[in-house]
């Protein structure tokens, strides 16, 4: 006896997104007819997340019926938020030997992110590792509103551009070096006593990114992100000195006032790194605040308790409204739209919603992005699982998760996986946190976009936190960096397609600093090495342009829905649409000529390698198809 309940289809499941509370959800399954079965009950049973040992029961009604199935309803509904996990029970009686028994039948979900029948039913008649489907309640009332379409630009600060303008005093800080040369490799092996310092700096600067505006504005880049800029002891500032203080070699508290001011001026937020969790080992905070263990084993990085008042009070009543609240002081200095917070899945419950509260008591459009590398919506920490989107922890995630997608798709043709991804997504992550999303394609954390495209896969050959293994394996890293010109325009190719669905795909693309330009890497320090403005690949760069002003022009991809109209193996065509206008992207990553329907009425807005356009799409190209309704 087959059961449906496809949790992608509306009608299955309606509304299929995640629902604010007050409201309900419809949830159907059809009931395939077989001889001699008679169906005697269906039941939608659940528990609410963490909760597990209490299981609700609700009756099925039945609705209607066909040639092949029976079907039954019910209405799920909450005047709180939660997250709950369902599957369906029903209760029938077969004939066996000219016997009547009694049957019970589970029905939960099947397949994984990978699998073709990935969010549909299978029956089973165990109760064991029941595998349920995931439905949210949130409070939509305080999380940041999406009124256009953004884009991020993110800077590691010490790497993107040095002005001359701000000279620091470099007596003041004896245990840094200086690179003299800005086209010089950062530092890369371990020390005489195998110690990697990370105390190389190049001097980028806050009055850097200021003169850099106009290239920014260029790349329609709506939305700066920074990594840390406060005081710290090395060049990445995951390892802060003092919270309440730019580092020096940055500039002062005024130059970062200024770049919010300039920021502002040029239509652009100003996001923040906000790194709570660990600092170094020889700072103040280390001393006093101590958890007593080290993050990740790396000496340097104290973990502190997040927990202890004094800790709290310190963060939210001093650290915040110095460098956000551009509402409630009367100094007049413009500050920081919102915070990266680091790690955020490593802190306790109680401080993200204090946090979270005292952010939002500024002001509901302050941004709060978390970094969290897995499905944001049911994360397992702290012993339990964690939704952070229920509408009082924070506004959205890195999307860790989309970018494997993406590259996935555009590397090994994995359509299915990558349609998997985008439509669990949509069903799971309420639409403020879909709009709101830092849609990553590289990272400061991870290799080089254009590098995990087409060079040598890089395998990471042990414990990092090993000298020896550690030396070898960035010895390796700089030695095979860079490709060869053929092996870089073929990825060069590749990127512009994953940019292609970075870009139009819900959520708002990030660049990571040199992206644009074709800076190939694979992991720190190589891919954090200074931005080559003059040396660049133009080409590359006038795309990326390109792209951002098709997309910021594009005012309806702020809050259009999408829906997949075509998943093939190495060709997927999707919709991006509002009442008033609909978008067509068609990818082929394949190297093989592919059809595609005709989309009567629309015009072509962005193309990549196209060499025509019918019904069919040239090898590792993509087109974008817009109308008006």
């Amino acid at each position: 006896m087959n059961v449906i309940h496809n949790a992608f289809l509306e009608e299955f499941r309606f509304p299929i997104e995640p629902i604010t509370v007050t409201n309900s959800v419809r949830l159907r399954i059809a009931i395939e007819k077989e001889k001699g079965v008679l169906i005697c009950g269906a039941y939608l049973c659940y528990n609410l997340a963490n909760r597990w040992d209490i299981e609700y029961v609700l009756n099925m009604e039945y609705e209607s019926e066909d040639n092949e199935y029976c079907y039954y309803t019910c209405n799920i509904g909450s005047d709180e938020v939660k997250t709950v996990y369902y599957y369906f029970s029903i209760e029938y009686t077969k004939e066996e030997n000219g016997v009547k028994c009694n049957k019970k039948g589970i029905v939960e979900k099947d397949g994984d992110i990978h699998s073709s029948s990935f969010n549909q039913a299978f029956l089973s008649s165990t109760q064991s590792d029941i595998s349920k489907w995931e439905l949210l309640f949130y409070d939509d009332t305080r999380l940041a509103s999406v009124t256009a379409p953004d884009i991020y630009y993110s800077i590691f600060p010490d790497r993107f551009y040095r002005s001359e303008k701000y000279v620091p005093e470099l007596s003041q800080e004896p245990l840094r070096l200086v690179h003299e040369n800005w086209k010089e490799l950062p530092v890369y092996l371990p020390d005489q006593n195998g110690i990697i310092q990370n105390n190389d700096f190049f001097l980028g600067n806050l009055q850097g990114v200021i003169e850099k505006m106009d290239y920014l504005d260029s790349l329609s880049v709506t939305i700066i992100y920074m990594n840390p800029i406060f005081y710290a002891k090395s060049n990445h500032r995951y390892d802060t000195l003092d919270y309440l203080r730019i580092d020096p070699f940055l500039g002062n508290e005024s130059d970062f006032y200024e770049l919010c001011k300039v920021a502002h001026s040029h239509g652009k937020k100003v996001i923040i790194d906000f790194v709570p969790n660990h600092v170094s080992s020889s700072s103040f905070y280390a001393k006093k605040y101590s958890r007593g263990t080290c993050w990740w084993g790396i000496k340097d990085l104290e973990e502190i308790n997040l927990e202890a008042e004094e800790v709290v009070d310190f963060f939210l009543n001093k650290v915040i409204p110095k460098w956000l609240d551009d509402v409630n002081t009367m100094d007049g200095f413009e500050r920081a739209d919102g915070i990266r917070c680091d790690v955020a899945d490593e802190y306790p419950l109680s401080f993200i919603l204090k946090l979270f509260s005292k952010v939002k008591s500024i002001s509901k459009d302050k941004l709060i992005i978390f970094e969290v590398w897995e499905h944001a919506s049911n994360k397992y920490v702290y012993g339990g699982l964690r939704n952070y989107f229920e509408g009082n922890l924070c506004d959205s995630v890195m999307n860790y998760e989309l970018k494997n997608a993406i590259l996935s798709f555009v590397c090994d043709q994995n359509a299915k996986f990558f349609e998997n991804v985008c439509r669990s997504q949509i069903q799971t992550y309420p639409k403020e946190a879909r709009n709101n999303m830092m849609n990553i394609a590289d990272t400061h954390d991870s290799i080089r976009l254009i590098t995990a495209i087409g060079n040598k896969p890089y395998v990471q050959k042990g414990d990092f936190r090993n000298p020896a293994i550690l030396a070898e394996d960035r010895k390796w890293q700089v030695e095979n960096m860079f490709m060869s010109s053929y092996d870089y325009r073929a990825a060069v190719t590749k990127l512009k397609l994953f940019a292609i669905i970075q870009y139009t795909v819900f959520g708002n693309p990030v660049i990571y600093y040199g992206t644009e330009v074709g800076m190939e890497g694979y992991l720190d320090p190589t891919n954090r090495r200074c931005h080559i403005f003059e040396n660049g690949d133009e080409d590359l760069l006038d795309f990326y342009k390109a792209l951002g002003k098709f997309r910021t022009e594009a005012i309806y991809l702020a809050s259009a829905k999408m829906r997949f109209l075509s998943v093939d193996d190495g060709v997927v065509v999707y919709e991006r649409y509002t009442d008033e206008k609909s978008l067509i992207i068609a990818v082929n990553v394949s190297n093989v000529t592919r059809k595609i329907e005709a989309f009567d009425g629309y015009e072509i807005v962005f193309g990549v390698n196209l060499t025509s356009m019918s019904e069919s799409l040239s090898p590792n190209s993509a087109i974008l198809l817009e109308k008006n309704k």
